[in-house]
Protein backbone atom coordinates (compact mmCIF):
# COMPACT_ATOMS: atom_id res chain seq x y z
CA UNK A 1 0.00 0.00 0.00
CA UNK A 2 2.84 1.93 0.48
CA UNK A 3 4.00 2.03 -2.90
CA UNK A 4 0.89 2.65 -4.26
CA UNK A 5 0.50 5.49 -2.21
CA UNK A 6 3.45 6.56 -4.07
CA UNK A 7 2.79 6.12 -7.58
CA UNK A 8 -0.16 8.18 -6.96
CA UNK A 9 0.89 11.41 -4.70
CA UNK A 10 2.45 14.04 -6.37
CA UNK A 11 3.53 16.85 -4.88
CA UNK A 12 2.86 20.13 -6.72
CA UNK A 13 1.76 19.94 -10.21
CA UNK A 14 3.56 16.62 -10.80
CA UNK A 15 0.18 14.75 -11.48
CA UNK A 16 -0.15 16.70 -15.08
CA UNK A 17 3.14 14.62 -16.45
CA UNK A 18 0.87 11.58 -15.96
CA UNK A 19 -2.04 13.17 -17.80
CA UNK A 20 -0.53 15.21 -20.45
CA UNK A 21 -2.30 13.26 -23.27
CA UNK A 22 -5.92 15.18 -21.17
CA UNK A 23 -4.65 18.14 -22.51
CA UNK A 24 -4.90 17.36 -26.44
CA UNK A 25 -8.06 15.12 -25.68
CA UNK A 26 -9.36 17.62 -24.08
CA UNK A 27 -8.89 20.17 -26.67
CA UNK A 28 -10.21 18.20 -29.40
CA UNK A 29 -13.45 17.21 -27.12
CA UNK A 30 -13.66 21.03 -27.33
CA UNK A 31 -13.75 21.79 -30.39
CA UNK A 32 -15.74 18.59 -31.51
CA UNK A 33 -18.07 20.30 -28.87
CA UNK A 34 -18.25 23.70 -29.38
CA UNK A 35 -18.80 23.11 -33.17
CA UNK A 36 -21.64 20.83 -32.45
CA UNK A 37 -23.11 23.31 -30.38
CA UNK A 38 -23.29 26.06 -32.51
CA UNK A 39 -24.47 24.21 -35.31
CA UNK A 40 -27.27 23.00 -32.92
CA UNK A 41 -27.86 26.57 -32.00
CA UNK A 42 -28.06 27.70 -35.66
CA UNK A 43 -31.17 24.84 -35.82
CA UNK A 44 -32.87 26.11 -32.86
CA UNK A 45 -32.80 29.97 -34.17
CA UNK A 46 -34.71 28.80 -37.48
CA UNK A 47 -37.75 27.02 -35.27
CA UNK A 48 -40.00 28.09 -32.70
CA UNK A 49 -39.82 27.45 -29.03
CA UNK A 50 -42.87 26.32 -28.77
CA UNK A 51 -41.74 23.51 -30.48
CA UNK A 52 -40.80 20.57 -28.26
CA UNK A 53 -38.17 19.25 -30.73
CA UNK A 54 -36.77 22.95 -31.07
CA UNK A 55 -36.74 22.89 -27.03
CA UNK A 56 -35.11 19.92 -26.79
CA UNK A 57 -32.72 20.55 -29.18
CA UNK A 58 -31.80 24.38 -27.90
CA UNK A 59 -31.13 22.28 -24.37
CA UNK A 60 -28.82 19.47 -25.62
CA UNK A 61 -26.92 22.04 -27.61
CA UNK A 62 -26.38 24.18 -24.33
CA UNK A 63 -25.57 20.57 -22.70
CA UNK A 64 -22.66 19.95 -25.42
CA UNK A 65 -21.25 23.46 -24.94
CA UNK A 66 -20.96 22.89 -21.69
CA UNK A 67 -19.37 19.83 -22.01
CA UNK A 68 -17.02 21.50 -24.41
CA UNK A 69 -16.06 24.15 -22.54
CA UNK A 70 -15.25 21.88 -19.08
CA UNK A 71 -12.83 19.82 -21.55
CA UNK A 72 -11.25 23.15 -22.50
CA UNK A 73 -11.23 24.15 -19.06
CA UNK A 74 -9.64 20.97 -18.05
CA UNK A 75 -6.93 20.88 -20.79
CA UNK A 76 -5.78 24.02 -20.00
CA UNK A 77 -5.53 23.82 -17.05
CA UNK A 78 -3.18 20.80 -17.27
CA UNK A 79 -1.04 23.03 -20.02
CA UNK A 80 -1.08 25.43 -17.03
CA UNK A 81 0.00 23.39 -14.64
CA UNK A 82 3.16 21.91 -16.42
CA UNK A 83 4.30 24.97 -17.70
CA UNK A 84 4.20 25.51 -13.40
CA UNK A 85 6.27 22.46 -13.04
CA UNK A 86 8.71 22.65 -15.41
CA UNK A 87 9.65 26.29 -14.24
CA UNK A 88 10.08 25.19 -11.03
CA UNK A 89 12.28 22.06 -11.02
CA UNK A 90 14.24 24.66 -14.04
CA UNK A 91 17.04 23.13 -15.33
CA UNK A 92 18.49 19.09 -14.48
CA UNK A 93 22.04 19.17 -14.94
CA UNK A 94 23.08 15.42 -15.25
CA UNK A 95 25.94 14.15 -13.75
CA UNK A 96 27.38 10.73 -14.83
CA UNK A 97 31.32 10.09 -13.59
CA UNK A 98 31.50 6.61 -13.14
CA UNK A 99 34.52 4.24 -12.74
CA UNK A 100 35.33 2.10 -15.18
CA UNK A 101 35.00 -0.91 -13.15
CA UNK A 102 31.72 -0.39 -12.15
CA UNK A 103 28.51 -1.89 -14.04
CA UNK A 104 26.41 0.80 -15.81
CA UNK A 105 23.89 2.16 -12.89
CA UNK A 106 22.30 4.62 -15.02
CA UNK A 107 19.05 3.87 -15.93
CA UNK A 108 17.89 5.49 -19.45
CA UNK A 109 14.10 4.79 -18.59
CA UNK A 110 15.35 7.21 -15.80
CA UNK A 111 16.60 9.62 -17.75
CA UNK A 112 13.95 9.91 -19.81
CA UNK A 113 11.52 10.43 -17.19
CA UNK A 114 13.99 13.41 -16.02
CA UNK A 115 13.62 15.36 -19.29
CA UNK A 116 9.83 14.87 -19.10
CA UNK A 117 9.41 16.63 -15.86
CA UNK A 118 12.18 19.47 -15.94
CA UNK A 119 12.51 22.32 -18.22
CA UNK A 120 15.82 21.41 -20.15
CA UNK A 121 17.95 18.75 -18.97
CA UNK A 122 21.44 18.93 -19.99
CA UNK A 123 24.76 16.69 -19.62
CA UNK A 124 27.77 18.23 -18.17
CA UNK A 125 30.49 16.80 -20.12
CA UNK A 126 32.87 16.55 -17.39
CA UNK A 127 36.30 14.02 -17.74
CA UNK A 128 34.11 10.74 -18.51
CA UNK A 129 32.75 12.36 -21.13
CA UNK A 130 35.75 14.39 -22.61
CA UNK A 131 38.58 12.21 -22.08
CA UNK A 132 36.99 8.71 -21.48
CA UNK A 133 38.85 9.25 -17.75
CA UNK A 134 37.01 7.37 -15.18
CA UNK A 135 38.83 8.22 -11.86
CA UNK A 136 41.33 5.32 -11.87
CA UNK A 137 42.17 3.61 -8.19
CA UNK A 138 45.85 2.80 -9.92
CA UNK A 139 47.67 4.48 -11.99
CA UNK A 140 45.86 8.24 -12.74
CA UNK A 141 44.61 8.27 -9.21
CA UNK A 142 47.20 11.00 -8.65
CA UNK A 143 44.89 13.67 -11.06
CA UNK A 144 41.57 13.18 -8.94
CA UNK A 145 42.21 16.75 -7.69
CA UNK A 146 42.52 18.09 -11.37
CA UNK A 147 40.17 16.57 -12.63
CA UNK A 148 37.81 17.60 -10.06
CA UNK A 149 38.88 21.18 -10.91
CA UNK A 150 37.86 20.35 -14.52
CA UNK A 151 34.52 19.00 -13.93
CA UNK A 152 33.76 22.35 -11.70
CA UNK A 153 34.89 23.97 -14.14
CA UNK A 154 32.65 22.13 -16.66
CA UNK A 155 29.61 22.65 -14.87
CA UNK A 156 29.67 26.50 -13.91
CA UNK A 157 30.47 27.02 -17.58
CA UNK A 158 27.51 25.03 -18.53
CA UNK A 159 25.44 27.15 -15.16
CA UNK A 160 26.65 30.61 -16.45
CA UNK A 161 25.41 30.39 -19.65
CA UNK A 162 21.88 29.10 -18.53
CA UNK A 163 21.19 30.97 -15.16
CA UNK A 164 20.36 33.20 -17.00
CA UNK A 165 17.65 31.64 -19.10
CA UNK A 166 14.04 32.49 -18.47
CA UNK A 167 11.51 29.93 -18.65
CA UNK A 168 7.99 30.95 -19.24
CA UNK A 169 9.13 34.29 -17.95
CA UNK A 170 11.15 32.72 -14.71
CA UNK A 171 14.27 32.59 -14.10
CA UNK A 172 15.42 28.54 -13.61
CA UNK A 173 16.03 26.69 -10.62
CA UNK A 174 18.93 24.54 -10.87
CA UNK A 175 19.20 20.69 -9.71
CA UNK A 176 21.87 17.86 -9.52
CA UNK A 177 21.28 13.94 -10.85
CA UNK A 178 24.89 12.87 -10.00
CA UNK A 179 26.59 9.46 -10.49
CA UNK A 180 30.41 9.57 -8.96
CA UNK A 181 32.57 7.91 -6.32
CA UNK A 182 31.23 9.17 -3.04
CA UNK A 183 34.42 11.23 -2.51
CA UNK A 184 33.92 12.82 -5.53
CA UNK A 185 30.59 13.99 -5.16
CA UNK A 186 32.09 15.75 -1.85
CA UNK A 187 34.78 16.94 -3.52
CA UNK A 188 32.57 18.68 -6.63
CA UNK A 189 30.35 19.86 -4.12
CA UNK A 190 32.93 22.04 -1.85
CA UNK A 191 34.60 23.45 -4.91
CA UNK A 192 30.96 24.31 -6.87
CA UNK A 193 30.01 26.53 -3.36
CA UNK A 194 33.39 27.70 -3.05
CA UNK A 195 33.66 29.27 -6.29
CA UNK A 196 29.85 30.88 -6.51
CA UNK A 197 28.59 31.11 -2.59
CA UNK A 198 24.97 32.34 -3.96
CA UNK A 199 24.57 29.19 -5.86
CA UNK A 200 22.23 27.09 -3.47
CA UNK A 201 21.22 23.79 -6.57
CA UNK A 202 18.55 21.21 -5.96
CA UNK A 203 19.99 18.02 -5.25
CA UNK A 204 17.48 15.55 -6.53
CA UNK A 205 18.11 11.55 -5.60
CA UNK A 206 18.39 8.71 -8.24
CA UNK A 207 18.31 5.63 -9.23
CA UNK A 208 21.06 3.23 -7.25
CA UNK A 209 21.99 -0.71 -7.28
CA UNK A 210 24.75 -0.43 -4.76
CA UNK A 211 25.62 -2.38 -1.88
CA UNK A 212 23.05 -1.02 0.10
CA UNK A 213 20.47 -2.36 -2.27
CA UNK A 214 18.46 -1.34 -4.92
CA UNK A 215 16.64 2.32 -4.77
CA UNK A 216 14.10 3.46 -7.62
CA UNK A 217 13.01 6.94 -6.40
CA UNK A 218 10.11 8.47 -8.55
CA UNK A 219 11.15 12.31 -9.35
CA UNK A 220 7.55 13.07 -9.47
CA UNK A 221 6.47 11.84 -6.07
CA UNK A 222 9.46 13.66 -4.17
CA UNK A 223 10.68 17.37 -3.41
CA UNK A 224 14.71 18.09 -3.67
CA UNK A 225 16.68 19.53 -1.31
CA UNK A 226 19.00 22.28 -1.07
CA UNK A 227 21.99 21.67 1.52
CA UNK A 228 24.18 24.40 3.07
CA UNK A 229 23.23 27.19 5.46
CA UNK A 230 19.75 28.02 3.96
CA UNK A 231 18.81 24.15 4.21
CA UNK A 232 19.11 23.29 8.08
CA UNK A 233 16.88 20.77 9.20
CA UNK A 234 13.65 22.81 10.97
CA UNK A 235 13.87 22.44 15.35
CA UNK A 236 10.97 20.46 15.34
CA UNK A 237 11.67 17.66 12.81
CA UNK A 238 12.10 14.06 14.12
CA UNK A 239 14.30 11.81 13.05
CA UNK A 240 13.80 8.70 13.43
CA UNK A 241 17.95 7.32 12.80
CA UNK A 242 20.11 7.46 15.95
CA UNK A 243 23.61 7.25 15.77
CA UNK A 244 26.42 5.88 17.43
CA UNK A 245 30.10 5.72 17.99
CA UNK A 246 32.87 3.02 17.82
CA UNK A 247 36.28 3.20 18.20
CA UNK A 248 38.55 0.77 16.64
CA UNK A 249 42.49 0.09 18.09
CA UNK A 250 44.29 -0.60 14.64
CA UNK A 251 47.35 -1.08 13.08
CA UNK A 252 47.18 1.19 9.77
CA UNK A 253 50.64 0.53 7.09
CA UNK A 254 50.38 3.27 4.72
CA UNK A 255 52.49 3.03 0.95
CA UNK A 256 53.45 5.68 -0.74
CA UNK A 257 52.63 5.09 -4.68
CA UNK A 258 52.98 8.43 -5.70
CA UNK A 259 55.82 8.52 -8.29
CA UNK A 260 58.47 11.35 -7.69
CA UNK A 261 57.13 12.33 -4.22
CA UNK A 262 59.13 12.90 -1.15
CA UNK A 263 57.18 10.70 1.79
CA UNK A 264 57.66 10.95 5.49
CA UNK A 265 57.04 9.24 8.82
CA UNK A 266 54.82 12.58 10.82
CA UNK A 267 55.51 13.51 14.12
CA UNK A 268 52.02 11.52 14.88
CA UNK A 269 50.06 8.92 13.36
CA UNK A 270 47.29 10.06 10.90
CA UNK A 271 43.65 10.30 11.99
CA UNK A 272 41.14 7.98 10.99
CA UNK A 273 37.61 8.65 10.30
CA UNK A 274 34.65 6.28 8.96
CA UNK A 275 31.35 7.41 8.12
CA UNK A 276 28.82 4.54 7.65
CA UNK A 277 25.22 4.66 6.78
CA UNK A 278 23.81 1.13 6.59
CA UNK A 279 25.04 -2.25 7.77
CA UNK A 280 27.59 -3.70 5.20
CA UNK A 281 31.27 -3.98 5.98
CA UNK A 282 34.13 -0.88 5.77
CA UNK A 283 37.43 -2.49 4.90
CA UNK A 284 38.42 -3.88 8.12
CA UNK A 285 35.20 -3.10 10.01
CA UNK A 286 32.84 -6.52 9.94
CA UNK A 287 28.92 -5.95 9.04
CA UNK A 288 27.12 -4.21 11.67
CA UNK A 289 25.17 -7.21 12.65
CA UNK A 290 29.07 -8.42 13.79
CA UNK A 291 29.53 -7.74 17.47
CA UNK A 292 31.24 -4.62 18.20
CA UNK A 293 34.44 -3.86 19.55
CA UNK A 294 34.97 -4.23 23.08
CA UNK A 295 35.28 -0.98 25.02
CA UNK A 296 38.52 -2.33 26.51
CA UNK A 297 40.03 -2.77 23.33
CA UNK A 298 40.53 -6.75 24.34
CA UNK A 299 39.65 -7.85 20.55
CA UNK A 300 42.98 -6.58 19.29
CA UNK A 301 43.50 -4.57 16.60
CA UNK A 302 42.08 -4.42 13.26
CA UNK A 303 44.54 -4.51 10.64
CA UNK A 304 44.61 -1.77 7.62
CA UNK A 305 46.72 -1.37 4.53
CA UNK A 306 46.25 1.84 2.48
CA UNK A 307 47.57 2.69 -1.08
CA UNK A 308 48.50 6.57 -0.62
CA UNK A 309 48.82 8.54 -3.88
CA UNK A 310 47.53 11.59 -1.91
CA UNK A 311 49.61 14.96 -1.67
CA UNK A 312 51.17 14.50 1.77
CA UNK A 313 53.39 11.32 0.84
CA UNK A 314 53.02 10.09 4.19
CA UNK A 315 54.12 6.69 4.74
CA UNK A 316 54.87 4.09 7.41
CA UNK A 317 53.16 1.81 10.06
CA UNK A 318 51.41 3.41 12.82
CA UNK A 319 49.22 1.98 16.01
CA UNK A 320 46.04 4.47 15.92
CA UNK A 321 42.54 4.43 15.87
CA UNK A 322 39.45 4.12 13.45
CA UNK A 323 36.25 6.74 14.85
CA UNK A 324 33.46 5.33 13.15
CA UNK A 325 30.45 7.21 13.10
CA UNK A 326 27.54 4.90 12.42
CA UNK A 327 23.60 5.19 11.16
CA UNK A 328 21.42 2.23 10.54
CA UNK A 329 18.21 2.19 9.34
CA UNK A 330 15.30 0.53 11.60
CA UNK A 331 13.92 -2.76 11.28
CA UNK A 332 15.92 -4.49 9.56
CA UNK A 333 15.96 -2.04 6.35
CA UNK A 334 18.91 -0.93 4.31
CA UNK A 335 17.02 1.90 2.86
CA UNK A 336 17.30 5.98 4.42
CA UNK A 337 14.20 7.78 3.92
CA UNK A 338 15.01 10.77 1.72
CA UNK A 339 13.07 13.73 3.80
CA UNK A 340 15.93 13.43 6.52
CA UNK A 341 18.41 13.47 4.37
CA UNK A 342 19.29 17.29 5.38
CA UNK A 343 18.90 16.14 9.06
CA UNK A 344 21.44 13.37 8.53
CA UNK A 345 24.06 15.62 6.65
CA UNK A 346 23.97 18.00 9.28
CA UNK A 347 25.12 15.50 11.89
CA UNK A 348 27.84 14.17 9.87
CA UNK A 349 29.25 17.23 9.16
CA UNK A 350 29.71 18.41 12.72
CA UNK A 351 30.65 15.11 13.50
CA UNK A 352 33.80 15.79 11.02
CA UNK A 353 34.21 19.22 12.76
CA UNK A 354 34.88 17.90 16.12
CA UNK A 355 37.00 15.04 14.99
CA UNK A 356 38.99 17.46 13.19
CA UNK A 357 39.10 19.61 15.76
CA UNK A 358 40.14 17.08 18.41
CA UNK A 359 43.33 15.63 15.90
CA UNK A 360 44.82 19.21 16.32
CA UNK A 361 47.44 18.92 13.18
CA UNK A 362 47.05 15.34 12.14
CA UNK A 363 46.65 14.33 8.91
CA UNK A 364 42.71 13.36 8.39
CA UNK A 365 41.87 10.30 6.30
CA UNK A 366 37.94 9.45 6.04
CA UNK A 367 36.43 6.59 4.77
CA UNK A 368 32.52 6.76 4.35
CA UNK A 369 29.90 4.38 3.00
CA UNK A 370 27.06 7.16 1.93
CA UNK A 371 24.20 7.25 -0.59
CA UNK A 372 25.65 9.21 -3.67
CA UNK A 373 23.03 12.22 -2.51
CA UNK A 374 24.29 12.89 1.11
CA UNK A 375 27.66 12.66 -0.19
CA UNK A 376 26.71 15.85 -2.65
CA UNK A 377 24.93 17.47 0.60
CA UNK A 378 27.93 17.10 2.66
CA UNK A 379 30.07 18.92 -0.27
CA UNK A 380 27.97 21.40 -0.50
CA UNK A 381 27.72 22.37 3.01
CA UNK A 382 30.86 21.61 4.06
CA UNK A 383 31.80 24.22 0.66
CA UNK A 384 30.10 27.04 2.57
CA UNK A 385 32.02 30.00 4.51
CA UNK A 386 30.25 29.34 7.47
CA UNK A 387 31.36 26.15 7.58
CA UNK A 388 34.82 27.22 9.72
CA UNK A 389 35.46 24.16 11.60
CA UNK A 390 35.63 22.06 8.79
CA UNK A 391 39.37 19.88 8.33
CA UNK A 392 42.07 22.25 6.22
CA UNK A 393 43.34 18.91 4.72
CA UNK A 394 41.06 15.85 4.42
CA UNK A 395 41.99 12.90 2.26
CA UNK A 396 39.42 10.22 1.53
CA UNK A 397 39.97 6.39 1.51
CA UNK A 398 38.23 4.65 -1.27
CA UNK A 399 37.44 1.58 -2.25
CA UNK A 400 39.13 -0.76 -4.75
CA UNK A 401 37.30 -3.30 -6.05
CA UNK A 402 40.26 -4.64 -8.96
CA UNK A 403 42.37 -5.39 -5.82
CA UNK A 404 40.29 -5.25 -2.67
CA UNK A 405 42.64 -2.68 -1.49
CA UNK A 406 42.00 0.56 0.12
CA UNK A 407 43.49 3.52 -1.91
CA UNK A 408 43.73 7.38 -0.78
CA UNK A 409 43.48 8.99 -4.18
CA UNK A 410 44.93 12.86 -4.64
CA UNK A 411 41.60 14.45 -3.89
CA UNK A 412 41.59 17.02 -1.34
CA UNK A 413 38.37 17.94 0.30
CA UNK A 414 39.76 20.08 2.93
CA UNK A 415 39.27 24.16 2.99
CA UNK A 416 43.03 24.64 2.25
CA UNK A 417 42.90 22.51 -1.23
CA UNK A 418 45.29 23.92 -3.71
Amino acid sequence: MADSARRWWRPGWAWTIDHEWISSAGFAVASLAIGGALGGGLTVIGGSWHDPQVRVQAWAAVAVAAFGILAAATAGIIVHGRKRLLARNGIAYILVEEAEEWSDDTSSDFLESVRDQFALSVSVPGPSALSHWHWPLGDGAEQWNAKAEELTRSFRALHQILREGRIYGHKTASGIFMWAWWAVAVGFGQRVTAADRGLVPDVWQRPSRGRAGQIEPLTRAQRPHRFGPISVARPGDSCPYTSTEHVWPAEVTIVNRQPGQDVHLPAEPPGLLVVRLGRQRWGPLPPVDDSPPRADGAQGAVSISLDNVSAPGIEGTFATEIHELRYVPPSGGTEFEWQFFPHLVGQIAEWICQKAADAGNRAILLGAVLPPELALGLGLTSGQQSQAEWPAHLWPIVFRKETKTLVVPNLDLGTARS
